[in-house]
């Protein structure tokens, strides 16, 4: 069960570090 949570927080860190890299751009 924690490994969904763990997952859906790395989908999170990428997704906010893609919108930070996208922003910069």
């Amino acid at each position: 069960m924690l490994c969904i949570y763990f997952i859906i927080f790395l989908l999170s860190m990428l997704n906010s570090w893609h919108m930070k890299s996208t922003l910069s751009t």
